[in-house]
């Protein structure tokens, strides 16, 4: 067997620092547009409430239209160029969590007496800040991003309630309302912590499930499909049948490949099969899908094709087959069988009554002496 090549060296690049923030697995282009545009009505919808009820703190008159163009940008710049959507994110969920912090220090260090209103308010909207970290930045970012803001609220609460008590003119009820709000924001991000590990299981056994399928349905040798990749394939619903499509089917088989066994041994043989996928995969549509039926056999599913068009394409593979210098045996032929299905066709049966046909056009082909393509006839 032939020894594979050795692969290029290409020195790996550090991550940027998008790269090493934003998770790049929940991206969902579509969703997080909409999540962006509802974000913007919200915003603009507290700015009108506090404003038309004249309880809008005078830092807002300025803090909620910054905030609404840092959002309508981002939403606009995610539907004209959703490549920079990563960034976007990131800028997301820097302003939010910067006017949660920004509002409880106004709040808190710039206003006596005390307005409940405004804490009551801005400590609600706390966890969204928390919600979007975990959803759109990496664990590690997102736990740094929230131990920040968690431990500015502990130290600001602290200073505030036991050092300044005195210039609080504050409730007393306000010292277990600040501390009550603490702990449950740090079950929020410990709930939070719970639920990205969870999803990165699931994502990873989702990928698991997703190589041993693959691993199931492809053939070891050639790469292509296997057998039962082709019966699955051929046991979905038709689409073409859905949108009245015909459905060319080729058997393919290699000839006099028991010879080569027999020359050149096994190895060889196995190399000849893998060489002629990969050349036959140069010679089909991306529609179109290749497989081995079995043994030197190989099987080409080509949706949408048929009558001369489907002789045509048969008869390409067969002359690259034929002008093809194989390595250790030389050339090589093909022998071809076509049979196209027609969704409102004559012949019954569906797809397999087609394979059925060209396979017996493949030992038509055989019987006229090899390297031919033979149609089945409609």
């Amino acid at each position: 067997m032939l020894a594979p090549r050795p692969r290029p060296h290409t020195p790996r690049q550090a991550p940027s620092v998008i790269d090493r923030l934003v998770d790049f697995a929940s991206l969902d282009g579509t969703g997080y547009r909409y999540m962006q545009y509802l974000a913007v009505v919200a915003i603009l919808a507290v700015w009108l409430l506090d404003s038309t009820t004249g309880v809008i703190a005078s830092w807002d008159r300025v803090a909620y239209p910054l905030l609404t163009l840092v959002l309508g940008v981002g939403a606009w710049v995610a539907t004209a160029h959703p490549q920079h959507i990563p960034w976007v994110r990131l800028s997301t969920v820097v302003a939010v969590n910067a006017l949660m912090v920004f509002e409880v220090h106004m709040i808190l260090w710039y206003l006596s007496p005390l307005d409940m209103y405004q804490l009551n308010t801005i400590l609600q909207w706390y966890p969204l800040a928390y919600g979007l970290s975990y959803l759109f930045l990496n664990n590690r970012a997102a736990v740094i991003l929230t131990g920040l803001v968690v431990g500015y609220e502990l130290v600001s609460f602290s200073l505030r309630t036991v050092w300044f008590a005195d210039t609080l003119q504050a409730p007393s009820y306000l010292v277990p309302l600040l501390w009550n709000t603490l702990i449950s924001q740090v079950m929020y991000a410990a709930l939070l912590i719970a639920i990205i590990h969870i999803k990165h299981q699931m994502r990873t056994m989702q990928a698991q499930a997703r190589a041993l399928t693959r691993e199931a349905q492809c053939d070891a040798l050639t790469g292509v499909l296997n057998r039962r990749g082709l019966d699955e394939l051929l046991a979905q619903p038709g689409a073409e049948a859905g949108r009245g499509l015909a459905t060319s089917v080729f058997m393919m088989d290699v000839d006099h490949f028991k010879a080569i066994n027999d020359c050149h041994g096994h190895r060889v043989g196995d190399a000849v099969l893998v060489e002629m996928a990969r050349l036959m995969a140069t010679q089909i549509r991306e529609a179109d899908t290749l497989g081995r039926w079995g043994g030197e056999e190989f099987l080409l599913v080509a949706p949408g094709i048929a009558g001369s068009r489907a002789t045509e394409l048969g008869e390409r593979i067969r002359q690259a087959v034929e002008q093809h210098p194989f390595a250790h045996v030389g050339r090589l032929t093909l022998s071809v069988g076509v049979a196209t299905w027609q969704p409102q066709g004559p012949h019954g049966g569906g797809i397999d009554h087609a394979i059925e046909r060209a396979d017996q056009a493949l030992y038509t082909a055989k019987n006229l002496g090899r390297n031919r393509v033979v149609t089945a006839p409609d």
